[in-house]
């Protein structure tokens, strides 16, 4: 059986509620799955979570791309309050798994969320390592996002269990050997871990 000592964590839609895609991107066309999927391959929000432009940039950027009918102001204003909260359950369970693993959070992120929601949230700080987008450089799905945290933690990827909202990026994560599953919320994580024998109790 596969013997896993470290999980790795995505954030939003894992351990952090977050808004409605259609609330940023209200004007935008397309469904609200079409929106979710137009923007994990958007040039504007890659850049901007690779932290190569400011807030402003990305405003002006996402307006541009989507043709959004905002100003960049009022993008900001929703753009800023899109993560809600910390699940509640989410504190509770990654301390009671932080005494069997290593826990490591590997987000897609942005110097703007960072510093209005993320580094106020207690559960950052039950995890031993963290790699953020914006100041890594690396963003998933790319593997050099999974291949870099195995690289700089001295990790075997065998011994690694990856839990995303994303389908696409639970895919990089097992192209580069890490076994991973789809979650979308604290309950989902402990009931996939327990199935997967992971966790016993």
């Amino acid at each position: 059986m596969q013997h896993i000592t470290t999980l790795l964590f995505d954030l939003g839609g894992v351990l952090i509620e977050l808004g409605d895609i259609n609330e940023i991107m209200v004007t935008a066309r397309g469904s609200p799955e079409a929106k979710a999927d137009q923007w994990l391959t958007s040039p504007a929000v890659r850049e901007f979570e690779s932290g190569k432009c400011d807030e402003s940039e990305f405003a002006e950027n996402m307006i541009s791309e989507f043709r959004l009918n905002l100003s960049k102001a009022e993008f900001l204003d929703k753009f800023v309050k899109w993560p809600k909260r910390t699940f509640p359950a989410a504190e509770s369970l990654l301390e009671k798994l932080s005494g069997k693993f290593q826990l490591i959070c590997l987000s897609n992120s942005n110097k703007t969320h960072f510093e209005s929601f993320l580094i106020h949230q207690p559960i950052i700080n039950l995890f031993s390592a963290t790699f953020f987008s914006h100041e890594t450089g690396f963003l998933k799905p790319d593997l050099q996002a999974f291949e870099n945290v195995l690289s700089e933690l001295s990790l075997d990827p065998e011994g690694v269990f990856f839990l995303d909202d994303n389908a696409v990026n639970v895919e990089a994560a097992r192209a580069v050997g890490i076994a991973a599953e789809r979650v979308e919320s604290p309950y989902d994580v402990k009931q996939i871990l327990m199935e997967r024998m992971i966790l016993t109790d």
